[in-house]
Formats: structure tokens, C-alpha cells, sequence
């Protein structure tokens, strides 16, 4: 960031929801050559569009694809059978043009099994969900960003090499106040 640097500065704004109302659906459906690996993936999403100062979008994957393996007369899988449901939503409301909250959610469930080349079972199971929010204001002379958030996980894993067990869980405050003394000038 700036001249001679050897870092860079990434800023990644996720997408609010739009004006208008849009829904979409994809089914997306097959399998592998050797009649393997059946596959479906049903996705979409719902942007509600402006309610007066609010918007809202929500989000949904359901998928389900069955175990591959390369040499089919053998009994262990290459690819696990997954299964997975995911499930979003995201809010804003507008105080002023250059002043909003935002809030989202998002719940995760995972089950993927499949078998070692000697029958032995192997899984990852988890279950995680996160919910956040941020205030952002800004003006000619300073940004003001707050953001909370709060993410759970609780994870079954074996692959072959005994049950490992993940429980975690995270909360997260963060504040940033950046002001701009001059145009040759940011502090943060």
C-alpha cells in the first residue's frame, strides 16, 4: 500500500440487495461416466429488493452427491458421498446515504461418508452457523466501520485415522475509525 510497498490492500464489499425483487433457482443434475457419482445440487435465492429503507436477501443450496470410485469393483471410494444444506440471509437498512447497518446469518449442515480401501468408514459431519452485524458512516474527513459477530462449529471427522472432534465457537468486535487529514494522508 503506497510506493515501494511489498503488500497490497484488498477491500471486498459483498453485494446488497437490490432495488428491485429477483428470484432465482438453478437444479443442476448428472453423473460421472462410469454411472457414478449421481449428483444433484438445487441452489437459489431471494432478493426482496427495497422496502422503503431496508432491504433483504436470502439464500439456500441443497446438495447431494453420491461416492465415485476409480476402480468400481474395488470398495473404497476416491470421492465421499456428500450431502450438504446451506442456508443465508443478509439485511441492511439505510439511515442516510452514507450511513447504514447491516446484519446476516448463516447455518451449515454437512454429511460426508465414504470408505477406505480396507471397509473402514470415513466421515465429516458439521453443523455451523454465524450471525454479524456492522454499522458504516462516513463523511468528506472520516469513515466510521463497527462490526459484531458471533460463529459456531461443532465437527465429526474421521479419515481413517480415528474420530477427531471439533468444537468451536468465536465472538468478534472490531472498530475502525479512518480519517483523512489531507489528500497525501490516511490514518486508520
Amino acid at each position: 500500500y503506497g510506493s515501494d510497498s511489498m503488500a497490497g490492500v484488498i477491500n471486498i464489499i459483498t453485494k446488497r440487495a437490490g432495488e428491485e425483487a429477483s428470484f432465482t433457482n438453478t437444479l443442476i443434475s448428472g453423473l460421472a461416466d462410469n454411472d457414478q457419482r449421481e449428483t444433484w445440487i438445487l441452489r437459489g435465492s431471494a432478493n426482496l429488493g427495497r422496502v422503503g429503507a431496508s432491504g433483504h436477501r436470502f439464500a439456500y443450496e441443497l446438495k447431494d452427491r453420491a461416492p465415485f470410485r476409480e476402480d468400481p469393483t474395488q470398495v473404497g471410494t476416491d470421492l465421499r458421498d456428500e450431502e450438504k444444506l446451506f442456508f443465508s440471509y443478509q439485511g441492511d437498512y439505510r439511515l442516510g446515504e452514507r450511513d447504514w447497518i447491516e446484519w446476516s446469518a448463516e447455518w451449515i449442515d454437512q454429511d460426508d461418508n465414504g470408505l477406505t480401501s480396507t471397509a473402514y468408514p470415513t466421515y465429516e459431519r458439521e453443523q455451523r452457523h454465524q450471525v454479524g452485524g456492522r454499522y458504516h458512516n462516513e463523511n468528506d474527513a472520516r469513515i466510521i466501520d463497527i462490526s459484531l459477530g458471533y460463529g459456531a462449529s461443532d465437527a465429526q471427522v474421521d479419515r481413517g485415522t480415528g474420530n477427531e472432534a471439533i468444537d468451536y465457537t468465536q465472538a468478534e468486535l472490531n472498530a475502525y475509525l479512518t480519517l483523512f487529514p489531507n489528500l497525501a494522508h490516511i490514518v486508520t
